[in-house]
């Protein structure tokens, strides 16, 4: 029931997509000769290739977040990693300084059908870990391991989308909750300082001045033994942790950092 629900809703996006007459340019983080779907196994009919491309291309300019997906029957002696690394790396895919994006390898080479995840810059923190073998779980376990490839990458750029959707909304949450925080430290503080004062002047019993300090203390009575600092208000912060296994990463061979992970199916 899951599986054909899916199905139907990415049937609309992709029918949507091909309804679409005007296609947004190249972005920035895409200069390579390449697009953001590949399909050098012919593993797409040619309308899903079109609409996925459509679909690819608006999750990656809307998010400013490169998705790209590629099919691949020869790795040239490659593991999928390196494939995955090296074809986002050498063909100019990522937005920003840091390369913030996802690639999705498909590779269906005789006997060794394989697929990976590649993540980049933002993309590392966003799909970590154990996002990554959720999404695996998905579209492996409903997708791929039935031959529905278009699917799979369309489900591939949906929970790419959500996952860093999320990622941002969660850090922007973390911060904004920080500085409210913060104030709010503040705004108590003043008002626990005004009222002790406040506490203060009206246990004040003295009506007149007294010529020196030592007229306001009875003789052997003031003895300090102890010093401690208080502190009338603090601040708290708390960040929201989607994961706790975090991500690993490596470097591929242009130098660059990645994250991801994959599987046989």
């Amino acid at each position: 029931m899951k599986k054909r629900l899916f199905s139907a809703i990415i049937t609309v996006l992709m029918l949507a997509a091909l309804c679409l007459t005007v296609y947004g340019s190249p972005s920035d983080g895409m200069n390579g000769a390449a697009t953001r779907v590949n399909d050098f196994a012919d593993l797409f009919l040619p309308e899903e290739e079109e609409a996925l491309l459509t679909y690819f291309d608006e999750i990656s300019e809307t998010l400013q977040f490169d998705v790209v997906v590629v099919t691949t029957d020869s790795l040239d002696g490659k593991s999928c990693m390196a494939y995955a690394d090296d074809f986002f790396d050498y063909n100019g895919f990522g937005y920003g300084e840091n390369y913030d994006g996802a690639l999705f390898l498909i590779s269906v080479e005789p006997d060794h059908r394989q697929c990976w995840i590649s993540t980049s810059g933002f993309g590392i923190k966003a799909i970590d870990d154990d996002t990554v073998d959720e999404m695996l779980d998905t579209i492996v376990g409903y997708y791929l391991s039935d031959g529905e490839y278009a699917y799979g990458a369309a489900e591939f750029a949906y929970l790419c989308g959500q996952a860093v959707d999320g990622a941002r909304e969660a850090a922007t949450f973390s911060t904004g909750k920080l500085i409210r925080w913060v104030g709010i430290g503040l705004v108590i503080g003043v008002v626990v300082a005004l009222i002790y004062v406040a506490i203060l002047k009206s246990q004040m019993k003295s009506v007149h001045l007294k010529g020196e300090a030592n007229d306001y203390v009875k003789k052997d009575s003031l003895h300090l033994t102890d010093k401690a600092d208080i502190f009338l208000y603090r601040s708290v912060s708390r960040v929201k942790h989607e994961s706790s296994g975090g991500s690993s990463s490596h470097t591929s061979s242009s130098g660059r950092s990645h994250g991801g992970g994959g599987r046989s199916f």
